[in-house]
């Protein structure tokens, strides 16, 4: 007899990117078939905290999660692509954070991926 239901259907993936530098996430979303998604009257969020219980994402800038933008140019293809420019990823102090990737669509929210989100330390610095 099961002793656990798990409804959690998201999926780890750490991210390594480097303080200073545009941030690009791409994501091809496909059903069990390899087949493509069609996420246009979907809405995704994207944030990075210090903690995973912490509201915030201390920056030169700001004291607010690190938002990332989302394009859904190519969503009826199921590709959306998150970014920050990065003039916004300068001011991200170096260090480890972690996010979350949610979806949304008329009946479910859900998020979709998980993990830590480390920055690395730039050394060129215009």
């Amino acid at each position: 007899m099961a002793q656990q239901l798990n409804l959690d259907r998201s999926q780890r993936v750490d991210i390594v990117c480097r303080k200073g530098d545009t941030f690009t996430l791409n994501l091809e979303l496909k059903d069990e078939h390899g087949v493509a998604i069609d996420v246009t009257s979907h809405t995704f969020l994207m944030q990075v905290r210090v903690s995973d219980e912490d509201t915030t994402l201390t920056t030169a800038s700001t004291d607010v999660p690190l938002l990332m933008a989302v394009d859904l140019t190519d969503a009826s293809d199921g590709l959306v692509k998150f970014s920050k420019a990065a003039p916004n990823m300068k001011d991200v102090s170096s260090g480890l954070y972690v996010y979350d990737i949610s979806q949304n669509n008329t009946s479910t929210e859900e998020t979709i991926l998980y993990g830590t989100f480390k920055v690395n330390e730039d050394i060129s610095i215009t």
